[in-house]
């Protein structure tokens, strides 16, 4: 202990700070903290551990201030640096719990989702095209260009329009192939939109991590 007499006084106080603290006496804590403040305004470890009463407290705006005062008169303070960190994530999981945090969530998840509708659609249409929407070059490209490949099949190839030659009376009929063809350029299609949509709703979970 130090023999300065005013600093054995802060030690002390700062002592019975932390046994009120250990014990759950967060309002005697305090004033035996602020007793050492008062000795000692440039004490890193009154601030520390003022910090720690305060975001025991549930006061983690306030223990931000704290720690950061203890990390001003002494950088690089272990204890206050750690606790700025506790603080900061406890302001933050207070900040997710407010009512217009919520909300806020709320919308964005549903413009998400309705992004995500958009662009499954426009890839039922023509695939490909959505997930260009949701910035997915690569994968959109690889899409469109089997879209083209199949679509020239099926409309000049022999199982497609062409296919339609046959003639009953006058009027084309189309054979099996030309609707076998149909069928596949149409499940295309469909798969086409089941991918945009599962990789949109795949960016906006790791999109929503990230808020």
């Amino acid at each position: 202990m130090s023999s300065d007499p005013r600093q054995t006084a802060v030690e002390r106080a700062l002592a019975t700070a932390s046994n009120y603290l250990a014990a759950g006496q967060l309002a005697e804590a305090l004033r035996a903290t602020k007793d050492a403040l008062a000795l000692d305004a440039d004490s890193a470890a009154a601030y520390e551990l003022l910090g720690r009463i305060q975001l025991t407290g549930g006061q983690s705006a306030e223990a931000m201030e704290s720690f950061r005062a203890a990390l001003a008169r002494e950088p690089g303070r272990e204890g206050a640096d750690r606790g700025l960190g506790e603080a900061a994530l406890a302001e933050r999981r207070a900040a997710e719990r407010s009512p217009e945090f919520v909300l806020a969530r709320a919308a964005a998840r549903r413009e998400m989702a309705r992004q995500v509708n958009i662009a499954a659609g426009i890839s039922l249409l023509i695939p490909g095209l959505g997930q260009a929407r949701l910035l997915e070059f690569g994968r959109a490209a690889a899409w469109f260009v089997v879209w083209l490949a199949l679509w020239g099949l099926w409309s000049l190839g022999s199982f497609g329009l062409t296919s339609v030659s046959t003639r009953r009376g006058g009027a084309p009929v189309p054979t099996a192939l030309f609707f076998v063809g149909l069928f596949v350029l149409l499940t295309y299609h469909a798969l086409a939109a089941w991918d945009c949509h599962r990789l949109g709703t795949q960016l906006a979970a790791e999109e929503e991590m990230t808020i």
